[in-house]
C-alpha cells in the first residue's frame, strides 16, 4: 500500500512543552552518529567504515531529535536526502535483516503497531537475526517516521478526549516491513486474520475512546520493547547509580514519545535516592537530583566522593601531590628559621 505524505506539524505542537520542544529531559546513554561517513547508495543509507573513525560524533537525546524524525516522511522534494542529513546528525536506527532494531531478539512481534491483544504476536522470527552493518533502507526509515508521526498525532487527540483520525490509524495499522519477510506459521494464520478485522474496525471508527488509548499505549510499549530500553545499575567511579539503557537512537525516540504521551516535563532518576522526578528545567546529559536530596547536600557529597575516587586512581595526580609535598617539606625549615628570628 502506498501512503501519501501528511503534514502533522499542528498535532506535534500540541504535545510540545512550554518551550515548544517535543523532547523532555532524559538521562540515557549517548550513542554514535556516522557524520560524513554516511552516504546514499541505491536508496540505502550506507556507512563507509574506513571514514567512520574520523567522522563519527557522539550524540545524546535533545531537541529537535524527535520532532525532526517525525517529520522525515512529510512532503519533501527529496526525502532521501532529508533522511541522509538526519542520520548523519543523529545516527542510524541500527536495523537487522527484519528491518527491526537489532535488539528485538526472537520474541513474537505484531505485524502492525495497531495490532493489540493476542494479535500483537502475529510475527514470529524463526531464528536470531543478523545486523545490516550500517546499510539501512530509506523506505524503512520513512516507515518508522510515519509510525512516530501518526502515533504522536493520535496521542494529541486522545489528550483532548477526542477519537483519533482515521488517516492516523491507517498509518499505525500499516503492515510492517518485517511482516512479509517470513511465511506466517500455521498457528498464527487465524490470529492474523482476526487482527485484520480489528484493524478495519479501528480505521472505520466507532471504537471506544478507552480502547483507542489501550492501542496507543501498546504501540509505545512495542516500540520500547523492540529497542531493548530498560533500567540498569551503573558504577560511576565506584558510586552506584540507576540510569536508563536507551537502545541508541531508536530507544531514545521511543522514550521521548512516552514522555510526550504522558505530558511529562521530564523523566529523570535521582542518582541520590533512585526516585523518578520531574526536573525544574532541562538538564540534558547532566545528573539531576530531586529536591529532597538537594536539601541534604547529596549532590555536593557525591561529587566529593567521585572526585576522591578519581584522584585515588589517577597516577599523574598522585605524582603531582607527592611533588607538592616534597616542595612544601623543603620550604618548611626556611619558614621555621625566619619565624624564630
Amino acid at each position: 500500500m502506498t501512503y501519501e505524505p501528511v503534514d502533522r506539524r499542528a498535532a506535534l505542537l500540541e504535545l510540545a512543552d512550554a518551550e515548544g520542544n517535543l523532547e523532555r529531559p532524559l538521562l540515557i546513554d549517548e550513542w554514535l552518529a556516522p557524520g560524513q561517513a554516511l552516504s546514499l547508495r541505491d536508496e540505502y543509507l550506507a556507512v563507509d567504515w574506513k571514514a567512520f573513525v574520523t567522522s563519527l560524533r557522539i550524540v545524546k537525546a535533545e531537541p529537535p531529535m524527535l520532532e525532526r524524525f517525525a517529520r522525515l516522511a512529510e512532503p519533501h522534494p527529496n526525502p532521501d536526502q532529508r533522511v541522509l542529513r538526519y542520520a548523519r546528525r543523529w545516527g542510524l536506527l541500527e536495523l537487522c535483516e527484519h528491518q527491526l532494531p537489532i535488539d528485538h531478539g526472537t520474541s513474537s512481534l505484531p505485524f502492525a503497531f495497531a495490532a493489540a491483544g493476542p494479535a500483537a504476536f502475529t510475527f514470529d522470527p524463526s531464528s536470531n537475526c543478523r545486523s545490516l552493518f550500517g546499510t539501512e533502507p530509506v523506505a524503512t526509515w520513512l516507515y518508522w517516521s510515519r509510525q512516530a508521526a501518526a502515533l504522536l498525532a493520535i496521542l494529541s487527540r486522545l489528550h483532548r478526549s477526542e477519537s483519533a483520525l482515521a488517516e492516523d490509524w491507517s498509518v499505525l495499522c500499516e503492515e510492517a516491513p518485517w511482516a512479509a519477510l517470513e511465511p506466517v506459521r500455521p498457528g498464527l494464520l487465524d490470529v492474523r486474520e482476526d487482527a485484520r478485522s480489528w484493524i478495519a474496525h479501528l480505521v472505520g471508527g466507532g471504537v471506544p475512546l478507552e480502547a483507542q488509548q489501550h492501542v496507543a499505549s501498546g504501540a509505545i510499549e512495542t516500540w520500547l520493547r523492540l529497542a531493548g530500553a530498560s533500567l540498569e545499575l551503573r558504577w560511576a567511579h565506584g558510586v552506584p547509580e540507576i540510569a536508563f539503557r536507551g537502545g541508541g537512537l531508536f530507544g531514545a525516540l521511543g522514550l521521548q514519545i512516552l514522555l510526550a504521551a504522558a505530558d511529562s516535563s521530564g523523566w529523570l532518576i535521582c542518582p541520590g535516592c533512585g526516585t523518578l522526578h520531574a526536573p525544574p528545567r532541562a538538564r540534558y546529559g547532566r545528573r539531576s537530583y530531586c529536591e529532597e536530596c538537594r536539601a541534604r547536600n547529596v549532590p555536593q557529597n557525591r561529587a566529593s566522593k567521585r572526585s576522591r575516587a578519581k584522584k585515588a586512581t589517577d597516577q599523574a595526580f598522585r605524582e603531582a601531590e607527592r611533588a607538592r609535598a616534597r616542595e612544601w617539606r623543603k620550604q618548611r625549615p626556611a619558614a621555621s628559621s625566619s619565624s624564630a628570628e
